[in-house]
């Protein structure tokens, strides 16, 4: 079966709605919180679903489809850096820490321990074993083949 432009496209919003819906749930049902690299991917995902709706908006599709590859590689690029630290391959940098600013308050003490995100290199969550960062790989993966696709279809 060969699928169009149009088609891809559809696809490859749905895939990035459905990566953002699955963020907000964990967050918000399954009180998974997400640390600094984790609302990276979110932004990718986020990126990836503006781009594609650009491209059906004004049947743009293959420079879009360029855009989203570029930006599908760079949620795959955050997805191996955190899995890498998460498996303590490497270090991550000072920020995904959590909140390394000096407070000079209690309230302010007690502000930034409520609101501290939770650490980079730290699994906090996991779906059949694995991690979310772990998870990110294959989705971009998926976000870059389906931008490949598109790219590569003759059909518009």
């Amino acid at each position: 079966m060969k699928f169009t432009t149009r088609q891809l496209t559809l696809l490859l919003l749905f895939t990035a709605t459905a990566l953002t819906a699955s963020g907000f749930i964990l967050e918000h049902v399954f009180h998974a919180a997400p640390c600094r690299m984790c609302w990276w991917q979110r932004y990718v995902h986020w990126t990836i679903a503006g781009i594609a709706t650009i491209a059906l908006i004004t049947k743009c599709y293959k420079p879009a489809a360029l855009l989203s590859l570029s930006a599908s590689a760079a949620g795959f690029g955050i997805a191996v850096w955190q899995m890498g630290g998460q498996n303590k391959w490497w270090k991550l940098p000072e920020f995904c820490q959590g909140n390394t600013e000096l407070q000079t308050t209690v309230t302010d003490l007690a502000t930034a321990f409520a609101t501290l995100p939770p650490r980079c290199d730290e699994v906090n969550f996991t779906i059949l074993n694995i991690s979310l960062a772990e998870w990110n790989i294959p989705t971009m993966l998926l976000t870059a083949l389906i931008s490949i696709l598109i790219i590569k279809n003759p059909k518009s």
